[in-house]
Order: C-alpha cells, then sequence, then structure tokens
C-alpha cells in the first residue's frame, strides 16, 4: 500500500472511530440541554441572573438537571426488569455506534463491572503472537478473538481461532488496551 493511501486509511479510521462518536456525544449533550432549557423558561424570571464561577444559573440548573435526569436513568437501568430491554439497546447502539462494546466494557471495568465473557489473550504458535480479546468461546472448540489496532483500540481485525492456540493472560481489558495503544510495550513480558 502506497504512503498516501496508508494515510488517507487512517484519516477515515480517525473520523469514524474517534471523532465521530465524540461529535455524536456533543450533539447529544446539546440537544439535551437545549430540551432542558426550553422546560426550564416558565420559571426563567424566577432565576437570579448572577452566576457562580462565570457560569449563568440557567446553564448551571441546566447542567444540574441534565445530570440529575442521567442519575435517574442510570437507576432505570439498574433495576431488574428493565435490564431485559438493556441488551436490546445495547444492540442497537453497538450497530451504529463504532467501538461501543469495547468502550462499554472498559467503562464497566472502571466501575469493578467485568464482563466474565471477555478476556485478555495471547494467539499464536511458531515463534509470533498477538494480544488480543477473547469476546466468545464455543463448545466445538473455536473462539471468537478481536485484536485491536495499536493507534486505534477500537478499530481492529476479528477472527475465530482454535481455542487451543489462545493463552488467557490475567490482565483486564483496560490495561490491554493501553499496552496496545503503546504499540506492545512491555508485552514480551506474557511469552514465556
Amino acid at each position: 500500500m502506497k504512503w498516501y493511501a496508508k494515510t488517507f486509511a487512517l484519516i477515515i479510521k480517525g473520523i469514524l472511530f474517534f471523532l465521530l462518536p465524540i461529535i455524536i456525544l456533543f450533539i447529544v449533550i446539546e440537544k439535551a440541554l437545549i430540551i432542558i432549557r426550553k422546560l426550564i423558561a416558565p420559571i426563567k424570571s424566577h432565576i437570579p441572573e448572577d452566576g457562580i464561577f462565570g457560569i449563568g444559573m440557567v446553564s448551571l440548573l441546566s447542567i444540574l438537571l441534565l445530570l440529575s435526569i442521567s442519575f435517574i436513568a442510570g437507576i432505570w437501568a439498574e433495576n431488574k426488569k428493565n435490564k431485559t430491554i438493556m441488551p436490546k439497546l445495547e444492540e442497537i447502539l453497538s450497530s451504529f455506534i463504532p467501538g461501543y462494546a469495547l468502550i462499554k466494557t472498559q467503562t464497566n471495568e472502571v466501575f469493578g463491572d467485568t464482563n466474565k465473557n471477555w478476556k485478555s489473550v495471547i494467539v499464536g504458535d511458531n515463534g509470533e503472537y498477538k494480544l488480543g480479546i477473547e469476546i466468545e468461546r464455543n463448545d466445538n472448540g473455536y473462539s471468537t478473538v478481536f485484536f485491536p489496532d495499536p493507534a486505534d483500540t477500537k478499530s481492529g481485525e476479528l477472527k475465530i481461532i482454535q481455542s487451543s492456540k489462545i493463552k488467557i493472560l490475567d490482565l483486564s481489558i483496560n490495561k490491554l488496551s493501553a499496552l496496545i495503544r503503546k504499540y506492545g510495550l512491555g508485552s514480551a513480558s506474557f511469552i514465556k
């Protein structure tokens, strides 16, 4: 592949897997704040105009209301009755937001809720090894493994591999992602 084609491919990956999700997040937050400001409009005349730390009271109240709604949505998502709806919602989000499943797994690890199915692994033989994430292990002796790219761990390659060629690492998905983002610096210690 010529250098300009590779450069163009990296630019497209950066747009799709980094900029686009961030832009969508900011658009959603902006739209939510616009809706909340419309809800606050009838009581706006009763709110003092003086702000705190340079933030107007209407903006501060809008942000607090958005955080409160998000908190209530979080409680709703944790409700056992609603947990049957969440996998369907997550499946829809995964199909529209690149890297959603990996980001969700990494976020859950931060809060101590690890995905028991996803495991950090090293795959290979004959002196060649590759770090990856085992997504699932099938009864027929094969596993689905995602191999993240070093620059952006949300993109990469997906392979179905014999489970016997896989060694599970005692490493969280977050630590594996950080290791891959550093182009594998320190990963040789996993090979024995």
